[in-house]
């Protein structure tokens, strides 16, 4: 019988190693309208780019006063800079804390 060897679906290891004490978590996402739709604007935007993978796809996005924080892990580091310019646009580029991380090499 042959050895399964494709790569789980779930990143959750990636993610949990370096989970400090100050980083922002989704519990953190502002319930004001503003902040919402902030957050729905950069995932709409996110969402488009047909060149990020489904780990690019998967990233937390917080927004809280009008600021932007993204977390979580992405495959390469071409693809956490392509989301970074994309929240950018959305929220300017002095209002976004990317805080992704890239997968290590299969």
């Amino acid at each position: 019988m042959a050895q399964d060897t494709t790569l789980p679906a779930d990143n959750s290891a990636n993610n949990r190693p370096d989970r400090a004490a100050n980083q922002v978590t989704a519990d953190e996402q502002s319930n004001s309208k503003k902040d919402m739709a902030l957050t729905q604007r950069v995932r709409q935007s996110v969402m488009e780019d047909k060149t990020l993978s489904v780990y690019g796809k998967n990233v937390k996005i917080v927004s809280a006063n009008g600021a932007v924080t993204l977390s979580g892990v992405v495959r390469t580091a071409a693809e956490r800079e392509q989301i970074g310019i994309r929240a950018a646009a959305i929220a300017g580029k002095d209002r976004v804390m990317n805080e992704l991380k890239v997968a290590p090499a299969d």
